[in-house]
């Protein structure tokens, strides 16, 4: 359906359990699609085969600005192909990676993608463990990063290091 359809902006598919399969199945459609602005994929349990299929096709796909995946627990290699992608994408404005298991390397990974990415104006990484390192990380993509408006790094155990 989203290979094809041609209108439209908004998918919720929030809290359906689609796992790996259907987070594959949903990546290869966004490499494919040229009209959706927004997906909600939260609570869907696509796990780090699905993050990293996500984090792929978000490399090619230019009309997407907000993806929420959210509770997916993608970890560290989900969220380092995540990165990756973030050093390509020039349309994603929003991401929500909340309480998906990401730690300090994934964390790291991401901070080194923002400080390139001039285009994303919110992170989410509430509620992981990215550890003192990942949030100097963050503050040190933040020196570089003038775009970026929002970072929610809370519950992350960050020290009075972090």
């Amino acid at each position: 359906m989203l290979y094809v359809n041609k209108s439209l902006k908004n998918l919720k598919v929030g809290g359906n359990k689609i796992g790996s399969m259907g987070g594959h199945a949903i990546a290869d459609a966004l490499v494919e699609n040229t009209t959706l602005q927004s997906i909600n994929l939260r609570c869907n349990g696509i796990g780090v085969d699905g993050g990293i299929a996500v984090g792929h096709a978000l490399r090619v796909n230019t009309t997407l600005e907000s993806i929420s995946l959210a509770r997916n627990d993608i970890g560290e290699m989900g969220s380092i192909e995540i990165a990756e992608a973030l050093h390509e994408n020039t349309s994603l404005k929003s991401i929500n990676l909340s309480h998906n298991k990401i730690r300090t390397i994934g964390g790291s990974s991401l901070a080194q993608s923002l400080k390139y990415n001039e285009h994303l104006e919110e992170v989410d990484l509430a509620h992981n463990k990215v550890g003192n390192k990942g949030a100097i990380g963050m503050g040190n993509a933040l020196l570089k990063n003038q775009i970026l408006a929002n970072i929610n790094i809370s519950g992350n155990h960050v020290g009075p290091r972090g």
